[in-house]
């Protein structure tokens, strides 16, 4: 016999009995939803590798 409820039954029989909770758990994850796709972009902008600068020519030039 099994001492514990499985999670997801939990918090859908809440859901179904407390409107509240239901429009927060929404609210939340419209939220996450939003900040993790502004986070995938950011990272996708930050991955474009760009060309290094050639500064390796400007550092003989000025040891000579």
């Amino acid at each position: 016999m099994a001492l514990t409820r499985d999670f997801k039954d939990t918090i859908a029989e809440r859901v179904n009995r407390d409107a509240q909770f239901a429009q927060a758990l929404l609210d939340e994850a419209a939220i996450f939803g939003a900040v993790r796709t502004r986070l995938n972009v950011g990272i996708e902008a930050h991955s474009v590798k760009l060309p290094r600068p050639k500064q390796k020519a400007a550092l003989v030039s000025a040891a000579a």
